[in-house]
């Protein structure tokens, strides 16, 4: 028996009741000549937690277990603990032969992600703020033979028992969430499904042919056939919204599937995707784009965005536009604005080209606040190759109207000089990324003010014309050139 200190102060508790054998009668010339028989009487890990009593995992009764060389022979035996409960089947470790089969029930990711942080740091589906954490179960059976990889099994299966998961402050509605995966004569089977309220079903599967023995840490054949399908029918894409960033929203429903052919080394994908009623809107900017379509279609070789189109909603126009002479509101805001996308992009490693995407923006408003408002129409294309995207377009606003809040600040005074640790060091970086984005991009934009867009701020109100070009290629940082003049306006001075 023993106790065993650990970082994060977790304590391991060992007590083992046995005996040593020794002699190679009945066994093979091979065969260690000392070998350990008898129990393992107690197992416990205590969680880094101070405040929990109970043990992250606790061996529930003593459990048989053998020890000769390498060889391990342990089971059945049952854990139990903060994490859930553990039962071992069989574990089995020998020359040649490695067996293991299980059961794991009510696994609870939130006290795992509590006690192993680093592990789940990423996912924040399994915040400490959902109200319903998830608790998963599992089974496993797994028979590996060294001297025929060929004939080696295995089957694993991990289902959702209760909880929800959430993205940003949504709740996805788990009903059900299932993921299986087998491997039996040389083949490699994958089904995974999902299904919610919000979530809708999606569901995954894979056949595949598997590698015979260790290549790499490989498990697929790469250069054997493969085949597979994605396909989902999402009724509400609002759970995707924090993929978007803070402040967006997205709406709409997604339908669609997609096939996989060719190899691991060169798949093939082949489909439809399908989009109705789509909504993308910015909060902090009041972009509303409504009533969306989109078809997606993906052959072997490219992806083509056949529809991609969206209704531009308004919000109330700002006065100072309301009564300008230039400005027509009727014309202007009366009917919704319209966005517009195609394009299509090379897939599968071909020699297919460049991708290229086209936009259309007429009437669209893209900041809509009382002090921000601003609608713009125009065209842009986008030409995307292996290492520059080139994009040219010409952009007009058709109203205005911008509200330059005090920008005054305090300073620090002359004398006081701050300096960070690494700041050199970070500004360099910065300059190299620049420089590195730069050479990555080129772009050609001309921008026209209009008739009809009033600036208010640092003591000046005026309607603002003029037009700007603003290029780089890529060699150099953007450069704008042209002119902005004020009209009808007056400074304070």
């Amino acid at each position: 028996a023993g106790t065993l200190g650990l970082p994060e102060k977790r304590v391991l508790r060992l007590a083992l009741d046995g005996g040593l054998l020794s002699g190679r009668s009945g066994r093979s010339e091979t065969s260690p000549a000392l070998s350990w028989r008898g129990t393992l009487a107690e197992l416990s890990l205590s969680s880094r937690r101070a405040v929990e009593a109970t043990p992250l995992l606790r061996l529930s009764a003593p459990a048989s277990l053998s020890l000769a060389g390498k060889d391990l022979s342990f089971g059945p035996a049952n854990f139990d603990g903060l994490i859930g409960r553990l039962q071992v089947d069989r574990l089995s470790l020998a020359q040649n032969l490695r067996q293991s089969s299980g059961r794991w029930q009510a696994l609870r990711l939130r006290a795992l992600s509590q006690e192993f942080p680093e592990l789940l740091s990423h996912f924040e589906v399994f915040a400490n703020n959902n109200p319903q954490p998830l608790v998963l179960g599992s089974t496993w059976d797994v028979s590996f033979d060294a001297r025929a990889p060929g004939r080696s099994a295995a089957s694993v299966e991990v289902w959702r028992e209760s909880g929800d998961l959430v993205l940003g402050k949504l709740a996805l509605g788990l009903s059900e969430a299932r993921a299986k995966a087998g491997l039996a004569q040389g083949r490699l089977a994958l089904n995974a499904v999902l299904r919610g309220s919000r979530l809708g079903e999606i569901s995954a599967e894979l056949n595949a042919a598997a590698i015979s023995g260790s290549q790499g840490g490989r498990l697929i054949d790469p250069q054997a056939p493969w085949q597979g399908r994605v396909q989902a029918q999402v009724p509400d894409l609002a759970w995707l919204s924090p993929l978007l960033g803070e402040g967006w929203q997205l709406a709409g429903r997604l339908d669609g599937q997609m096939r996989l052919a060719g190899s691991a080394a060169r798949p093939e994908f082949s489909g439809q995707w399908r989009g109705e009623s789509l909504a993308v809107r910015s909060l902090d900017y009041g972009m509303r784009l409504e009533q969306g379509q989109a078809l997606v279609e993906l052959t072997p070789e490219r992806l083509f965005l056949r529809k991609l189109s969206f209704a531009s909603l308004f919000s109330s126009m700002p006065k100072a536009l309301k009564f300008d002479e230039n400005v027509d509101a009727k014309a202007l805001i009366a009917t919704p604005g319209r966005f517009e996308a195609s394009g299509e992009l090379p897939l599968g490693g071909t020699n297919g080209g460049e991708a290229q995407v086209k936009l259309l923006l007429d009437r669209v408003g893209v900041m809509q606040q009382p002090d921000h408002w601003v609608v713009i129409s125009g065209d842009s294309e986008a030409h995307i190759s292996e290492r520059l995207l080139d994009v040219t377009g010409k952009l007009r606003a058709d109203a205005g109207f911008w509200v330059l809040g005090d920008s005054a600040r305090a300073r620090l005074s002359d004398d006081v000089v701050v300096r960070r640790p690494g700041a050199a060091g970070e500004a360099g970086q910065a300059a190299q990324a620049a420089q590195a984005a730069a050479r990555a991009m080129r772009f050609d934009l001309d921008a026209d003010f209009g008739k009809s867009f009033y600036f208010r701020g640092v003591g000046v109100e005026s309607r603002l014309t003029g037009q700007l070009r603003v290029r780089s290629d890529d060699a150099g940082l953007p450069r704008a050139t042209g002119s902005i003049r004020t009209v009808d306006g007056k400074f304070d001075a």
